[in-house]
């Protein structure tokens, strides 16, 4: 398999080649642009700011077999690549950049829904 490299706050981030091309990860990138989960769009970020995190959770996407997991694929995504310290904020008291993983459910319930229509064989939602 061949893997593309590229970087996220300076720090290397390692995707399967596979993906380019793929037909799902530019929509799991609209659905997180969409949901603006980090307020970037106030800020003026591009509508393709998400499209490295839309292809790492693509390609985790076939280990996912409920919508659980794909919560905490999209959360685990948001931490790694928002949260200095890949975890949360040093301060407890100061909340991650990431946020909560309670606040990614409805976009995890359309990437489940998005992978569950185009995976064949399933035609599970919830």
């Amino acid at each position: 398999m061949a893997w593309r490299v590229t970087r996220e706050q300076g720090e290397p981030h390692v995707i399967p080649a596979r993906l380019r091309g793929s037909t799902v990860a530019p929509r799991i990138s609209e659905i997180l642009d969409a949901a603006n989960l980090l307020g970037l769009a106030e800020i003026g970020a591009p509508s393709d700011e998400f499209d490295a995190e839309a292809e790492y959770i693509a390609s985790g996407l076939p280990a996912c077999t409920s919508p659980d997991d794909v919560l905490t694929l999209v959360h685990a995504t948001f931490v790694h690549c928002f949260d200095s310290d890949g975890e949360s904020a040093a301060e407890p008291e100061t909340p991650s950049t990431a946020g909560p993983r309670e606040q990614y459910v409805d976009v995890a319930r359309q990437i489940w829904n998005l992978h569950a229509s185009s995976s064949t064989g399933r035609n599970r939602s919830f």
